[in-house]
Formats: C-alpha cells, sequence, structure tokens
C-alpha cells in the first residue's frame, strides 16, 4: 500500500507583497518523507517554507498540509503542529532568553518566556532535546552569551519540540563557519534520527553538502521551474541544468553529497 499524501501542492502561486515569486507548482509529499528543497538564491525557496508552515497564504491554486486547507482555511491552530526554523528567530528571541525556554517555547510560537505558562514537562523535554543536539549544559544560558553556531542548534532544538507533525527549517546551517556548519548538521541528523519522526520535514538550503543523510525527497526550484522527485534526482543532469541554468553535477562523497559546476559553462556565462 502506498504511503498516505501529507502535503498536496495544485497550480500552486505565492507571492510576496505585490510580486509573484512561485507559479504552477504541483507536487504530492508522501508520508515519512525528509523533502530538500534546493536551488539559487531568490528561487523562492523560503517562500515555499512560509507557505507550507502556514505564514504565508498562497495566491492562487490549492495547498493543503495534513487535514488543513492552507489557502482558505484557519492557520492559526495549524501552526502548532509545525516545528519551524528560520534565521530570523535568533532577532525576534528575547536576548535574555534562556537557551531551555527558546527551545521549550516552540510548540508555543512564543518569543518571550512572560507571555506563556511552561510545564515542567515542556522543561524536562527541552533539556532532552538540548542534549540531543550536544548542548546538555547551555539551558541556563543566555541566547546572546551563546556562539553562532550554538544558537542555530538551539533553534532547531526547538523546532522539534513538542513532537510536531511536520518540521520546516529554512537554511538550518546558514552563516556558519565550516565546524559551526558540521555541528548543526550532525545535531539535524540527530534529531531526525533519534526523536519521534515526523509526518513530513522540509529543509530549505543552497547547497547540497548541506543536506543531512535522511534526505529522500527533493524540490528542484529555479529559473521559473520546479521539479519533484525522490533523492534521485539529483543526478538528473538535466534537471539541475534546467533550474541553476547551467551544467552541475552532484556526486556522493563518504555519504555526503558533493556538488561542481563545470567551470567552462562559469567562463562562458561570465563573459555574455
Amino acid at each position: 500500500m502506498a504511503n498516505a499524501t501529507v502535503i498536496s501542492a495544485t497550480n500552486l502561486s505565492i507571492a510576496r507583497g505585490t510580486k509573484t515569486v512561485l507559479e504552477g507548482l504541483t507536487l504530492d509529499v508522501p508520508d515519512g518523507a525528509v523533502v530538500a528543497v534546493v536551488g539559487p538564491n531568490g528561487a523562492g525557496k523560503s517562500t515555499i517554507a512560509a507557505a507550507i508552515a502556514g505564514r504565508l497564504r498562497p495566491r492562487s491554486g490549492e495547498l493543503r498540509v495534513l487535514d488543513c486547507d492552507l489557502r482558505h482555511g484557519d492557520v492559526r491552530s495549524f501552526r502548532a503542529r509545525v516545528g519551524y526554523f528560520a534565521d530570523e528567530l535568533t532577532t525576534q528571541l528575547v536576548p535574555t532568553t534562556s537557551a531551555r525556554d527558546a527551545v521549550a517555547l516552540g510548540p508555543h510560537a512564543g518569543l518571550r518566556r512572560a507571555w506563556f505558562e511552561l510545564s515542567d514537562e515542556e522543561l524536562v523535554e527541552a533539556d532532552r532535546l538540548l542534549a540531543r543536539v550536544g548542548l546538555a549544559n547551555v539551558g541556563d544560558r543566555a541566547i546572546e552569551d551563546l556562539s553562532a553556531g550554538q544558537r542555530q542548534r538551539v533553534l532547531l532544538a526547538r523546532a522539534f519540540a513538542g513532537r510536531p507533525e511536520i518540521i520546516v527549517l529554512d537554511e538550518p546551517t546558514s552563516h556558519l563557519d565550516l565546524i559551526g556548519r558540521e555541528e548543526a548538521l550532525w545535531a539535524l541528523e540527530e534529531l531526525l534520527e533519534r526523536s519521534p519522526r515526523p509526518r513530513a520535514a522540509f529543509i530549505v538550503t543552497h547547497h547540497v553538502e548541506e543536506l543531512p543523510a535522511q534526505v529522500s525527497h527533493v524540490l528542484l526550484v529555479g529559473a521559473g521551474i520546479t521539479r519533484f522527485g525522490t533523492r534521485a534526482i539529483l543526478q538528473d543532469a538535466d534537471a539541475l541544468a534546467a533550474v541553476f541554468g547551467m551544467p552541475v553535477t552532484v556526486t556522493e562523497v563518504g555519504g555526503r553529497l558533493v556538488a561542481r559546476i563545470d567551470r567552462y559553462s562559469m567562463r562562458m556565462r561570465s563573459v555574455r
């Protein structure tokens, strides 16, 4: 029996303000899928993430996630079922918020501890998630006192708090140096492996090197084109070239994906 569809988009168009960012997206995401959203800057990857997380209403078409119509329905209760990571959360949280509280506030989409009554169970779960991402000893420390890499891992843990049914991670390894990136990627793989698996996870990235091993499906976005398929689509040279506008080769080295662009194509593009 085929897996049930948990995310379904039909001829979906999404706008930011008056600008249409994405048009004509159609896909069906099966239960248990971990989807990487890959493409160049400005392609609409973060816009897709915001729409699936219930934070941006589509302009036209249909988008259903779980049992919720995200174009026409009331998304307030839906958001509580989504674990969400976006870089702006780093600056939106009150700087003196402890790492423990930042994680525990995740299911409430909370930014300020004083606005919420957190249960003992939520705080215990927050400590457990912090330990899972290698931060067992920072629960009492303020967000502002952590390194960029530590803050990123705190926010990853926050996205998994409350056992969400859908996980949406918008560039979870952005703005990190090599060590910070690898620590965040390790933390994400630990969370996906050892936490209750969500019905689906969406991970936005510019770089295939930053994808966790658990990725099962890929949505390629770029040049007004969207292509959705299993992880094997990253080996489809025609699909990659259509999205990135030049030949791209993706290989697997030591269990990690690596992307390369033909240097001749780069030189020819630079002289146009």
